[in-house]
């Protein structure tokens, strides 16, 4: 019994890892596109559309 939950703390782990790279490179990427100022400007112009002012 031991031996199976050994293997699935392993698989859990790597799953787990896999999850976190992809999070961290989706936000580096999110990150990224705040130095291309056209998508800052963008994002404000949208957020001035949606308060309606």
């Amino acid at each position: 019994m031991g031996k199976y939950l050994f293997l699935s703390d392993t698989s859990a782990s790597w799953k787990k890892r896999l999850g976190y790279l992809i999070a961290a490179l989706v936000l580096a990427l999110v990150f990224a596109l705040y130095s291309i100022p056209e998508v800052v400007i963008g994002l404000a112009n949208q957020a001035w559309a949606m308060c309606g002012w």
